[in-house]
């Protein structure tokens, strides 16, 4: 099969995009959506966080951006596969798939989108995005074959914006310039995908590569999102910091399998749902724990922000 030379799994918070200044805009932009007001526990956590600490989180996430990036950038990858979810940016309740394989030739988005749509600001650069629609198809069809039925699209409902945020995010901050095939993961609007089934489509997926994709190609592959974080609705702020740690643990571990076991209730209730997009990038690691896992805790950022990536140093450049 295609080597697989890197996988990187990484948040995709809002905070990434703005200044540290500005992350209490955005929390207090979704304090006003709380039906209730803050407990008492967690309104202490945030008066801790002053803006010089929330200037050490906001920095310690680029940083890690920043390591992730070079991962990405030392693989040399030729193609990247990325799961992302889209939050009512191309799906809605007329057409809600599992899963959905974009099969365009190129897709753009708007890595800043938020100056617009939180601030009333100009949107940033509008970023092109190659595809490679050959390899996307025969995914599709090949993935049929196994019994696994993908819905596909060569254009986006959303002719405005795009990519959904989750993905666009990660094309900016690994600086991607080779093709991307963007596979979109209904992690929020119920029914979802099931953690298990979510992780079955990561390992078919590899199948397909092992059977279609030349030696030689060299394959990377993102998970975008997680973890845990209710952004917004009534209980807005919140992020379950215990569930976070068990998860890495079991990163750290290797253990995939505990992490796939996990069912849609455990993933509400945690209000880690992005962890679909991991659980399908897990089982190209074939096993393996990551070379590089961090962790910032950021009330004032909305997400329990989480990096990691995965090396293969057998899948030497020109090999």
């Amino acid at each position: 099969m295609a080597q697989v030379v890197s996988v990187i799994c990484s948040s995709h918070t809002p905070g990434f995009m703005v200044p540290p200044e500005r992350w209490d805009a955005l929390h207090a932009g979704r304090m006003d959506q709380r039906a209730k007001p803050l407990p008492a526990d967690l309104r202490a956590k945030l008066d801790a966080e002053t803006p010089e600490v929330t200037k050490k989180h906001h920095a310690a996430c680029i940083a890690a951006l920043a390591r992730l990036r070079d991962y990405f950038q030392a693989a040399k990858p030729d193609l990247v596969v990325m799961f992302g979810d889209d939050q009512t940016e191309n799906f809605h309740a007329d057409n809600m798939p599992p899963f959905c394989v974009f099969t365009a030739k190129c897709s753009f988005g708007y890595p800043w989108k938020l100056l617009k749509t939180v601030y009333g600001e100009e949107p940033g650069p509008r970023f092109e995005v190659p595809g490679q629609p050959d390899v996307a198809t025969s995914l599709v069809r090949a993935a049929a074959e196994k019994g696994f039925d993908l819905s596909w699209a060569s254009e986006f409902p959303d002719k405005d914006w795009g990519l959904p945020h989750s993905m666009i995010r990660m094309v900016e901050k690994l600086d991607i310039k080779v093709p991307v095939i963007p596979v979109h993961i209904n992690a929020f609007e119920e029914p979802t995908a099931t953690p298990r089934r979510c992780f079955q489509l990561g390992q078919m997926m590899k199948e397909v590569f092992e059977e279609i994709l030349p030696r030689d190609l060299r394959l990377a592959i993102i998970g975008s999102g997680g973890l845990s974080h209710e952004a917004a609705g009534e209980n807005a702020g919140w992020i379950d910091a215990e569930h976070d740690q068990w998860v890495l643990q079991q990163i750290r571990r290797g253990d995939y399998e505990s992490l796939a076991a996990l069912t849609n209730q455990d993933l509400t209730r945690c209000w880690d749902q992005e962890l679909r997009n991991w659980l399908a990038a897990l089982p190209f690691v074939n096993g393996a724990t990551p070379a590089y896992l961090e962790y910032v805790l950021s009330y004032r950022s909305l997400v329990g922000n989480a990096f990691a990536a995965w090396t293969f140093p057998s899948a030497k450049v020109g090999a």
